[in-house]
Order: structure tokens, then C-alpha cells, then sequence
């Protein structure tokens, strides 16, 4: 299905995509986890793909195999994506970000170098630490990209779903930011369906009803197209 002609003001611009779920290591054969399978940043990459864009995406663990003409870097765990993100921004070669992935908020303090016998030990008590906040560190490096933030909340009212979404799309000083919550039918992690909610920076508010995870990326990348036209924060 063709975008809408006002999309394809994305057409020749450089976009960067997070996409999937991120790893952290207890030992060599397990891991902490979430049950994203990346559909919907892979769908954002394919539209952004298909309006005419030079796409690049930085896959965590994902189900969907990506077309052929998006660039693919794989990665693992917060710490892995997080570097790619950075080298990648580094070449001065993007203008927008695309914040999709559902990176991690934890990892061990320490991993085991060895695998965790069940049978030498009756529990197992993990000490977490924080993962690399990806997002907040992109507008204070890399000023002039767009950065679209993705945020997934559960079972919360939609007002407290919104002002959670500001606030983080403040904190990381994000263009726009896409909420969901997962908790919803039709709207969770391994759905193929989505609904979702669009903040913008100057405070407008879009509601994109549930529909396939890639109409709704369709969606996304014309509201991106829209704040770029109007804005004109790119080069």
C-alpha cells in the first residue's frame, strides 16, 4: 500500500530505526527479557522505506524479517544497541530517529562466566542496575535530528497515559513521541495490531485507531512528514 503523497517528503532523507527487544546476560545461556518481536519498528522502517527514505535499522531480537533494501545491524543487549545508535549518529549522516525498540530498563550488576547450576543452588538472587537510557542522551549530542520516542505503558487511564508521555518526551527532549497501552487487546507486544497516540512538541495530540501495526506506522511516518514540513528543523 502506496503512502499518502504527503509522506513522501521523508523521501531522500536519512532515518535511523530501532526495532525489537534487547538481552541482558545473567550467564552464558540466560537471559532477562520483554516480549516485543519488533513488528512495529520494522513496519516503521518498511513505510519510511516506501515513501522514499534511506533507511538503516538497528534490530534487536526480532520475529519479522525486514525487506531487502533497509539496511540491517543486529545487535543484543541495551549496552550493544546503544553503541550502534551512537556510531551510527555519529557519521552526521541522519536526520530523523526513530526510538522504536523496547530496550531494557535492567541488567545484572554481574554475569556469571559460567552457566548457573539449578542443582548446586536452591535460589538465585539477581542484583539489577539500570541499562543505557538511550533516548535521553540524542538531542544534547545530535541537536538537529528528529527524534520520535516510543513509550509503552500499561493499564493506565488515558489522561495519566498522556501526561506520563509528556513527560518523558520533555525529559528526552523528543520532536514526538508514540504511546501505547499494551495492556489493551489488539495493542500488546506480539499483536499484529496496534493503537496508538501521537504527542508532538508543540503539544498536538493525535489518536491513530487500532489497525495493522503497518497502517499504523503508515500514520506515523505522515505525521512525521507533516512536522518536518512545518517545522523545517532539517537541512
Amino acid at each position: 500500500k502506496l503512502l499518502a503523497p504527503s509522506a513522501q517528503i521523508v523521501g531522500g532523507k536519512k532515518v535511523l530505526v530501532t526495532a525489537g527487544r534487547t538481552v541482558e546476560y545473567i550467564d552464558p545461556g540466560r537471559v532477562i527479557s520483554n516480549n516485543s518481536t519488533g513488528k512495529m519498528g520494522v513496519a516503521l522502517a518498511e513505510k519510511a522505506y516506501e515513501a522514499g527514505a534511506d533507511v538503516t535499522l538497528i534490530a534487536g531480537k526480532i520475529t519479522v524479517k525486514p525487506s531487502s533494501g533497509i539496511r540491517v545491524i543486529h545487535t543484543e543487549t541495551a549496552l550493544e544497541m546503544a553503541g550502534a545508535v551512537g556510531k551510527e549518529l555519529d557519521s552526521g549522516k541522519y536526520d530523523i530517529f526513530a526510538a522504536a525498540a523496547a530496550v531494557g530498563d535492567w541488567q545484572p550488576d554481574e554475569k556469571s562466566a559460567e552457566k548457573i547450576s539449578t542443582h548446586d543452588n536452591d535460589s538465585l538472587v539477581l542484583k539489577l542496575k539500570p541499562t543505557p537510557k538511550i533516548i535521553d542522551r540524542i538531542k544534547k549530542k545530535y541537536p538537529s535530528v528528529f527524534l520520535l520516542a516510543f513509550r509503552a505503558l500499561y493499564a493506565l487511564r488515558e489522561s495519566d497515559l498522556l501526561d506520563n508521555a509528556r513527560w518523558r518526551m520533555e525529559k528526552a527532549g523528543a520532536d514526538m513521541i508514540a504511546v501505547n497501552d499494551v495492556s489493551k487487546k489488539g495493542a500488546g507486544f506480539e499483536s499484529e495490531t496496534n493503537e496508538m497516540y501521537i504527542i508532538t512538541k508543540e503539544g498536538i495530540l493525535e489518536k491513530i485507531p487500532m489497525a495493522s501495526k503497518h497502517e499504523v506506522a503508515g500514520e506515523i511516518v505522515r505525521i512525521i512528514a507533516r512536522e518536518i514540513s512545518a517545522g523545517k528543523p532539517l537541512a
